[in-house]
């Protein structure tokens, strides 16, 4: 059986490319690319990069200025009393007034009994 070398050829590495290649997994060997990725983190670049950092961070504590303390510990309780909570910490729902709008007018709403408790079915009756 005569075989192709053409269709290996493509998969062959270039010369030297494994002996080099396993210089570099022993660390002997730098890759080619990594001086110019050293250089590329020049001090400059690093100053610059420190500058607009700082300019950012500067920046945000101007536009939000810290809340005091105080008004943390009122808002949390504000929201542990929220209606819409109470189903889920188990507390009794208390009944809210239902209103429809069509086409931004008010319309009147009557609910019509269930046999499901959990069902709920409203007649909406529009002028």
């Amino acid at each position: 059986m005569k075989t192709d070398n053409r269709a290996f050829r493509e998969l062959m590495p270039p010369p030297g490319g494994v002996e080099r290649f396993r210089r570099r997994l022993e660390g002997q060997d730098e890759p080619p690319h990594a001086v110019s990725r050293a250089a590329s983190h020049a001090p400059l670049g690093r100053i610059v990069v420190a500058g607009l950092a700082a300019s950012v961070l500067a920046i945000a504590v101007i536009v939000a200025p810290p809340r005091p303390g105080g008004d943390t510990e009122q808002t949390a309780a504000d929201i542990y009393e929220a209606r819409e909570f109470d189903r889920l910490l188990g507390r009794s729902t208390a009944q809210a007034e239902l209103s429809v709008a069509i086409n931004d007018e008010p319309v009147s709403v009557a609910e019509i009994p269930s046999a499901n408790a959990r069902v709920r079915i409203y007649e909406i009756t529009g002028d």
